[in-house]
């Protein structure tokens, strides 16, 4: 009697995260009107990009 393996399954995986500084930004009065009532200059750092990859091989 043959008895065929089992596949093994491996996994890899990677993640990715992308963070750049931002320097200025501008008040508005409110969100539906558009006014702008001034501007500010402050430095923080902001994630831009995101990213999961999970990869599986059957063997």
């Amino acid at each position: 009697m043959y008895c065929k393996p089992l596949q093994t399954i491996k996994f890899i995986g990677e993640n990715t995260l992308k963070i750049w500084p931002i320097y200025t930004f501008d008040y508005y009065q409110c969100r539906t009107c558009g006014r702008k009532i001034g501007d500010g200059h402050k430095g923080y750092l902001a994630p831009t990009e995101a990213a999961i990859s999970i990869i599986y091989i059957l063997k």
